[in-house]
């Protein structure tokens, strides 16, 4: 049986002050005192405000994709976590470092390792050593991970169509470049799970 794996979640947003409260934009700064008072009272044009909201939005639909997610993925062994990494190899074409797909997960070196470990039990996976440097390890597709993989996203693919069945095409591209933009700034400010070499 394959071990609880999670994906990386949002931390929680502390609506008491503190450092978890978010830095918005440069040019503005929150007015002195509790900047969680503002946000505790519910004043709708508190600075701060619309980001919170944000943000607590994003955790709350982050906690229910994983749910709708993981049902999808355990009837094949897998949870989302898990799938990711067969599908970074699959998009690939080839085989990856365990530090790419950690790169390409945005988690640490740690938990990629946790994952390969449970696909590679399952034989999902397979790490042979890397041709040109003996030290170093790649991650490969077994054919049975391959299997499971074409077997699983069509019905990935139409879970995903339904969850968004609320949007328009238009709203979907609109959406997707806010997404992008707001995980390039994470990336570039500094994401607490990348992958460390």
């Amino acid at each position: 049986m394959e071990s609880q794996q999670t994906t990386p979640s949002l931390v929680p947003l502390a609506v008491g002050g503190g450092p978890s409260l978010p830095r918005g934009d440069p040019g503005h700064s929150l007015p002195e005192g509790d900047p969680g008072l503002y946000l505790a009272q519910g004043d709708p044009d508190a600075p701060g405000t619309t980001s919170a909201d944000c943000v607590q939005s994003l955790q709350r639909i982050e906690g229910l994709l994983a749910g709708r997610m993981n049902n999808l993925f355990r009837p094949y062994g897998l949870s989302t976590a898990t799938f990711n990494v067969i599908l970074v190899l699959s998009r690939a074409g080839g085989s990856l470092s365990p530090c790419d797909i950690g790169e390409q997960l945005s988690v640490t070196r740690g938990t990629v390792t946790g994952l390969l470990d449970s696909l590679e039990r399952q034989r999902l996976v397979r790490r042979t050593p890397h041709p040109k440097d003996r030290r170093m390890l790649t991650i490969e597709l077994t054919d049975e991970g391959r299997n499971i993989l074409d077997r699983l996203m069509p019905e990935h693919l139409q879970g995903m169509c339904e969850l968004l069945a609320c949007l328009s095409e238009s709203e979907k591209k609109a959406f997707a470049g806010v997404l992008a933009k707001l995980q390039d700034h994470l990336h570039a400010s500094g994401s607490p799970t990348a992958a460390q070499h």
